[in-house]
């Protein structure tokens, strides 16, 4: 019997410790980095976990260091300028065109398969180019013109653009422009139908054919953002300086349009590359271009395709993994809830030895973004190979070089 007793406690022994040790592995679990590129997206996330109110990090280094600061990054991947490009109006060519061109796949209309374009994260992944959809639902006989209506994006397709990190904005419900519109209507109402049909929230709007009075019922039905293309709006004429503390409240962001009527070869390029010269010396800025029709027929207020790809293969090729890797090129309000991250995180830090210690306080952060991500920079003179966090959140890092950074998203 004494020695029955004496297995049964070893067996509950054994058992004890396998659980310490499977506990304290989920409890901190270290990230990896990895040092060849390949094309991934985002660490998967847990959608379902209550979001955080701080998110504790440790980071080993090889060695203790003797200088160290960590800083929030201006922009995503710290990234030199944030760029955003917009197709407006839900029409087919933002997912048969656009969407394989800048992902990669394959284009309708001339069978050709593009290879994508991409930047970095800064930690040896490359991340596809990703722009926004401005979105209204049906025509002027309150028609649903996404159900079998060939020249528009389907619901369907909607969802793949919006999992693929595509941004959906608010275009009104029936991009309703005349004297007898109830604009408040049709911005709630397109809320409620696209989060219906697609399960999109949507808090950013893009008035119709630029008609202000839809500004301020926008922001008096709850939208954080109106994207306009007149003086009036943040940004005009050469981009939104973004590196320092931003004022979010009725943000109005500048857009330009671009169109076959007004750019070629010779003149696409002159705004971005203002914004990419004048984003050094700690200066960063955010720019924004739409257009409607990107495809295979001319239209006005669009970009025949020709000029679409030279502009896309332009900016990625000077900008993009290919070039400089300094452009974030994101939607809209990805960049926008990024801002809105950094600005409000409060990092706090401290180094043991070899172990650096940081907590992000998440209390101020705006509870209604739809996504959270945050870029640190490590300023040091020691090189670090392991990164864990006892929440559930996405991190990336490059632990090495003279541009350590570690990249969150929960």
């Amino acid at each position: 019997m004494a020695m029955m007793r004496q297995n049964r406690s070893l067996r509950i022994s054994l058992l004890s410790a396998s659980l310490i040790l499977f506990l304290g592995f989920i409890l901190f679990k270290p990230a990896s980095s990895k040092s060849e590129p390949k094309k991934t997206n985002n660490q998967v996330v847990d959608q379902n976990a209550t979001a955080p109110k701080c998110i504790s990090l440790k980071i080993v280094f090889a060695i203790a260091p003797t200088i160290l600061d960590v800083q929030k990054a201006a922009l995503r991947y710290n990234k030199d300028f944030a760029y955003s490009f917009n197709v407006a109006d839900g029409l087919i060519d933002a997912y048969s065109v656009a969407f394989p061109l800048l992902k990669g796949g394959c284009i309708e209309g001339n069978k050709t398969i593009s290879k994508g374009y991409f930047y970095s994260d800064g930690c040896g992944n490359l991340l596809p180019f990703s722009a926004s959809l401005s979105w209204y639902s049906v025509n002027s006989y309150s028609r649903d013109i996404h159900v079998n209506t060939p020249g528009y994006v389907t619901w369907d397709q909607l969802k793949i653009m919006y999992e693929a990190n595509w941004n959906v904005l608010n275009h009104s419900y029936s991009h309703s422009v005349d004297s007898t519109t109830d604009f408040a209507y049709e911005i709630k109402k397109n809320q409620e139908y696209v989060k219906q049909k697609a399960g999109i929230d949507m808090n950013f709007f893009v008035p119709p054919s630029g008609v202000q009075e839809y500004v301020s019922a926008a922001f008096e039905n709850g939208n954080v953002c109106v994207v306009g293309n007149t003086r009036e709006y943040r940004g005009y004429p050469t981009g939104y300086r973004v590196d320092s503390t931003i004022d979010f409240k009725k943000f109005m962001l500048f857009k330009m349009l671009l169109c076959d009527a007004n750019q070629d070869t010779s003149n696409i390029m002159r705004y971005i590359d203002i914004v990419a010269s004048n984003s050094k010396s700690g200066q960063h800025f955010w720019w924004n271009d739409f257009t409607h029709h990107v495809g295979f027929q001319k239209s006005g207020a669009s970009l025949y395709f020709p000029l679409f790809k030279f502009y896309m293969e332009s900016v990625a090729n000077k900008y993009g993994a290919n070039g400089l890797d300094n452009m974030w090129m994101a939607g809209t309000q990805d960049v926008f809830e990024y801002l809105q991250v950094r600005d409000n995180a409060q990092v706090k830090f401290t180094l043991d030895d070899r172990v650096l210690s940081i907590v992000i306080d998440c209390t101020k952060i705006p509870t209604n973004l739809h996504s959270k991500a945050l870029t640190l920079n490590i300023l040091s003179d020691q090189e670090f190979t392991e990164v864990g966090s006892e929440n559930p959140c996405g991190i990336k890092f490059n632990g090495k070089g003279d541009k350590k950074l570690i990249n969150i998203n929960w």
